[in-house]
């Protein structure tokens, strides 16, 4: 009696595995190029996502330093020296109510300042800072540099003469930093800073 089945599909091969016709290996075919398509997709998707998050952190770090100390007072220096000075002292303005302890901004906001022929209102900037920070050495820093940029040194002594003895001992090694002839006016002129005036002799001569 003889079989319909003509033994092409489903003939076992030699190692025991079923040969596919060319219909079923065409099916498999497209299978696996659907799944590899699938996994493309997949990964783009990934990527742009990737992407995404990358360039939102980007922005938001741009705004973050855009709005911070340093940057405001980055950009406020950059006005002022474009001659932009409505725009400067806006930026230091703000960045002093930001973080008024910090000296950077009374500079730039004095020379500003300065720049509009206003050194009174400049010197200003730093002896209101001293009144609300008595005890801040980096904003007595700012303002000696301010009077040695102004030809104004022999205010320096009348200046510390007020300070506190602990930001008068903060001061030494500052003060040994600068000029001889700003040291010479310390000896001079600022007897109160008798430990100072030693040190700076010493080193000195």
């Amino acid at each position: 009696k003889v079989s319909g089945n003509t033994g092409r599909e489903g003939r076992p091969t030699g190692n025991g595995q079923k040969r596919l016709s060319p219909e079923e290996r065409e099916a498999r075919r497209r299978q696996a190029q659907r799944r590899r398509e699938l996994k493309k997709k997949k990964r783009r998707r990934l990527l742009m996502i990737m992407a995404a998050i990358f360039i939102v952190f980007v922005i938001a770090g741009i705004l973050l330093y855009q709005n911070s100390y340093t940057g405001i007072v980055r950009k406020g220096n950059k006005s002022l020296n474009s001659a932009e000075y409505a725009i400067a002292q806006e930026c230091f303005e703000r960045a002093i109510e930001k973080k008024p302890e910090q000296a950077e901004a009374y500079t730039g906001l004095s020379k500003v300042y300065i720049a509009k022929n206003s050194l009174s209102q400049a010197e200003k900037v730093f002896t209101d800072a001293i009144k609300n920070y008595p005890d801040n050495t980096a904003i007595y820093k700012a303002f000696i540099q301010f009077y040695i940029d102004t030809s104004k040194t022999l205010k320096i002594p009348q200046l510390l003469s007020k300070a506190s003895d602990s930001i008068q001992n903060s001061l030494k090694e500052y003060i040994l930093t600068l000029s001889v002839m700003t040291k010479l006016i310390f000896c001079e002129f600022h007897s109160s800073m008798y430990l100072v005036n030693k040190e700076i002799n010493e080193r000195l001569w």
